[in-house]
Parts: C-alpha cells; sequence; structure tokens
C-alpha cells in the first residue's frame, strides 16, 4: 500500500493485539476496535493460553505452531513488560499407544520432546500423582494472557495505534465492493483495510458481504483456586483437564463443560475435586472462581487467516489456539496486509479452502 495506509483491526483480543502491533510497527495508521470495554476480549480473558505445538497437529499446523512458538521469544525482547513463563509441558492425555505414536511423530519433526515413566515424572513434578507414562515437552510455554494482551496493545498505541474499547462494530462499510471502514456508533473509521480478529463475532461481521467464516464456538471453562504453596512447574496435561500454577500461588484449570451445564458451576467443583486428585496440597484447594469463554473453533479445527478475495480490503484471522499463533500471525498478517505477501506457511490455512460439511 502507498503512503500511510489506514487500517482497523476488529478484536482487541490476543490476536487482534499482535495484528495492531505489528501494523503500526510498520507504520500504518491502526485503529484497533473491540466491543468489550477491557483488553482481552471474550475468548483471550477465558483463555489457559499454554504455548505449544503439542499433538494432534498435522505437518503444517505443526510448522506453524513452532514458527510461533519462536516469534514469541522475538517478542519477549521487543515488547516492554511481555513475559512467558518458558516452564514446559508434562503430557498424558492420550491412550499409551497414541502417546507413544505423538512422540514419535513430533520428535521426528525436530521438537523437543521425551518419553518418561513414573520414576522420572515424579522427579519432575514431585507433588503430583505420577501416570505411567507421559512426555515432556521443555520448550513449551505459558502467559498471563490478558497482561500480554495489554502489552501488546500498549507497544501497539506507542507506535501510534488507536485503540478503542468499549466501541462495537456495526457494519464493515464499501463502495464499489472494496471496503472503505467500518462503522460504529456515531460514525464511521475510514480505512483502506480492515482485519476481522473479533473471535466468534467474526462470522456475523463478515456475513453481509456475502463472506462465510465458518466457525464452530465451543464453550470452555477455566477454574481458578486460592493460592498454594509452589507446588506444579510445569503445564500438566493430564486426559480431560489442564493444569498450572500462577505467579501467585493459585491453580488454573482449564476444562469442558459438563453436559447440561450452561453457567460452569458443576463444572467448576468438578474441576477441583479432580485437580484434588491430581495435586498434593497441604490445604484442601479452595475455589475462588471461573470464567466461562467461548472459543472460537473454525470447522475443521484449524486458522481461517488471509486476504478475502471476493471483497478487496478484507482480511480475517480467527483461530482456536490464538495464544499460541498471535505471536506470528500478527507479523504474517500484517505483511499481507501491507505488502500484498502471503507468507507460505498460511497457504493451507485461507479462508476459501474445503471444509467439512
Amino acid at each position: 500500500m502507498a503512503g500511510r495506509p489506514g487500517i482497523v483491526v476488529v478484536g482487541a483480543g490476543i490476536v487482534g493485539a499482535a495484528i495492531g502491533r505489528a501494523l503500526a510497527r510498520r507504520g500504518a495508521a491502526v485503529t484497533i476496535v473491540d466491543a468489550e470495554p477491557e483488553v482481552g476480549g471474550r475468548a483471550t480473558r477465558a483463555s489457559w493460553a499454554w504455548i505449544n505445538a503439542s499433538w494432534g497437529n498435522t505437518l503444517p499446523y505443526y510448522t506453524l505452531r513452532r514458527a510461533s512458538m519462536a516469534a514469541w521469544h522475538a517478542l519477549e525482547r521487543e515488547v516492554p513488560g511481555l513475559a512467558v513463563d518458558w516452564c514446559g509441558g508434562l503430557v498424558w492425555d492420550l491412550p499409551p499407544d497414541e502417546l507413544e505414536a505423538f512422540a514419535g511423530d513430533h520428535a521426528a519433526w525436530g521438537y523437543a520432546i521425551e518419553r518418561l515413566e513414573t520414576p522420572a515424572i515424579a522427579a519432575l513434578e514431585p507433588a503430583i500423582a505420577p501416570p505411567p507414562v507421559a512426555v515432556s515437552c521443555p520448550e513449551e510455554g505459558v502467559i498471563d494472557p490478558v497482561a500480554a494482551t495489554r502489552a501488546l496493545l500498549d507497544d501497539a498505541v506507542a507506535a501510534g495505534a488507536t485503540l478503542r474499547l468499549g466501541t462495537a462494530v456495526r457494519r464493515i462499510a464499501t463502495a464499489d465492493g472494496r471496503v472503505t471502514g467500518v462503522e460504529i456508533d456515531g460514525g464511521t473509521v475510514p480505512a483502506d483495510a480492515v482485519v476481522l480478529a473479533a473471535g466468534t463475532a467474526t462470522d456475523a461481521l463478515a456475513a453481509p458481504l456475502g463472506v462465510t467464516v465458518p466457525l464452530r464456538p465451543a464453550p470452555g471453562l477455566v477454574v481458578r483456586t486460592r493460592p498454594q504453596p509452589p507446588l506444579v512447574r510445569r503445564a500438566l496435561i493430564p486426559p480431560h483437564m489442564e493444569v498450572r500454577q500462577r505467579a501467585d500461588g493459585s491453580l488454573l484449570i482449564a476444562a469442558n463443560l459438563l453436559d447440561d451445564d450452561t453457567d460452569g458451576a458443576r463444572s467448576a467443583a468438578h474441576c477441583i475435586a479432580r485437580a484434588g486428585e491430581l495435586v498434593s496440597t497441604p490445604e484442601p484447594l479452595v475455589l475462588d472462581g471461573w470464567t466461562v469463554g467461548l472459543r472460537p473453533m473454525p470447522a475443521d479445527g484449524f486458522p481461517l487467516v488471509g486476504a478475502v478475495a471476493a471483497v478487496p480490503g478484507l482480511h480475517v484471522a480467527v483461530t482456536h489456539s490464538g495464544v499460541t499463533l498471535a505471536a506470528a500471525l500478527g507479523s504474517m498478517v500484517a505483511i499481507e496486509v501491507l505488502d500484498g505477501v502471503r507468507d507460505p506457511l498460511l497457504a493451507p490455512f485461507a479462508l476459501d479452502r474445503a471444509m467439512p460439511a
């Protein structure tokens, strides 16, 4: 784009924050808008925030995730106040044969991964009830998702971006089929391009333009306990939940909602009970709160990222695992928006790919 292009990023979650920051650092006139009044939107605030390239990945998706893990290291050096806890992961949420296959495949792809049995697991994490076998992934990390998003947004603003929280986008404005900005209450924000990084709201914003963004949003639960002494060092991935300990001593537990649990109360109590069976604590775990978030799950599970050919100037960036992928997507989307150059790692993840019925 010639001159100083105006770009609107819709969404101030971690993906939108990373994209807005990268665009602003390239010199674009960036406005980041979000309907939510607080940093982090909805999905990011409810994230367990695990940075990984763990099991269940095709090789192209694994490669993108690995690239983003590396990009997080670069962002730590560049962004004031951004800190990742590279604590490593300990995974045993698969049957033994599938766990072995996961370890073998990822080791062949170059992932740091080691199969461990009970004595070695107990030595690494003495406070947990060790399983018979697990895999250690020492290069994985976790972050505080809201603090990280805030750091990215602060860096974007320092580079000249405008942040407008509590500002709902009513419509993507177009003229002659091309994006011209976004309509908000009280007026229009003009733009040469619009990036939709609005999580589960992305499809509704794109639909009036005849653009389908195939999402299957899925609820997720994150539970917080009252603080405990230091007990757990790694991100723990046992069956049916995820457990880690935060800097303040609280345990953060992620899980799916139980059937017919709409507000998360029964599921939160269930998580506390299961975590208490996993982690040996000096005092019983006490529930401190929980958050139910709606995860923006693409229909086939893989990211939807890139320019929308039918609407010049419109781009989408919506994905599950936004915390893992935000670091890479920030720079990749910025380059595609400003230079028209698509990163080869994004080739399998275009919006117009075939989707399951």
